[in-house]
């Protein structure tokens, strides 16, 4: 319903809804294989789509170039705030824009999110870019406001690491660039101790002992999302190397 009201494909200010729709309804099926919590992003991705979906049906003409694709964005920000679910633009802007990219945010309302897309060499991490599933699921709005309150609050600490995750990004991209997977590892590394600074309780003991099991190979590890629980993503240190890794997690890893 969010997604209908922000697409403009119903006005709340506007005739009542039954003579909205008095020419025909839209149905909207949608579904998913992944579970609930999974830290990748995907009920912001849902909203994206739902809005595309909703402005496609309207006009037949709607295309997601450039600017049709930054402003979706936006449109998806909005769905959440209209939710109350939290969160930002990062997990839209990650299924909006293909590939890897750099996305960044300059100070002040409204906020205007610069996506440039990076090119790696043909092949970067082809076969080394690993997920797997924690068995244990997590909603981010909790941790979400743990962070934004340590944020409003200037929590000791909060701000240099905030600014810390912005240098690391900037190093994550130029090792992309690169091609350096053994310095992208690193940097995940590094993000995911940060990660943990901004927020109590990211790392529980079974995704602690999950990272330790395979640390000798894999260039760095980290959970997706605001962490908790859902995805963990491995840089491994060599290519199709899943049941090696599958056999090292033992019992801690879940299809």
């Amino acid at each position: 319903k969010c997604a209908a009201v922000v697409a403009g494909a119903i006005d709340v200010a506007g005739s009542p809804l039954v003579e909205q729709l008095a020419g025909g309804g839209l149905e909207v099926t949608s579904w998913s294989r992944v579970p609930t919590g999974s830290g990748l992003g995907t009920s912001s991705i849902l909203a994206a789509c739902l809005v595309a979906a909703f402005r496609a049906a309207r006009d037949e003409a709607y295309a997601l170039d450039d600017a049709a694709r930054g402003e979706l964005v936006d449109a998806t920000l909005a769905v959440e705030a209209e939710l109350t679910t939290g969160g930002g633009w990062q997990d839209q802007v990650g299924g909006i824009y293909g590939g890897f990219k750099l996305a960044t945010s300059s100070t002040g309302l409204p906020v205007r999110v610069e996506t440039r897309l990076l090119e790696p060499p043909p092949d970067f991490l082809a076969g080394r870019l690993v997920l797997v599933y924690t068995g244990t699921a997590r909603l981010a709005k909790d941790l979400l406001e743990r962070v934004l309150k340590g944020w409003r609050d200037r929590a000791p600490g909060v701000v240099d690491t905030v600014a810390a995750l912005v240098r690391g990004a900037d190093r994550a991209a130029t090792a992309i660039a690169n091609g350096d997977a053994v310095a992208l590892g690193e940097e995940l590394d590094a993000y995911w101790v940060l990660k943990q600074k901004m927020a109590a309780g990211a790392e529980p003991d079974r995704v602690r002992a999950m990272i330790e099991s395979v640390r000798d190979r894999v260039h760095g590890a980290a959970l997706c999302g605001a962490g908790g629980g859902g995805f963990l993503v491995l840089i491994a240190k060599a290519a199709d190397d899943v049941p090696s890794l599958r056999a090292a997690f033992g019992t801690l890893a879940c299809d």
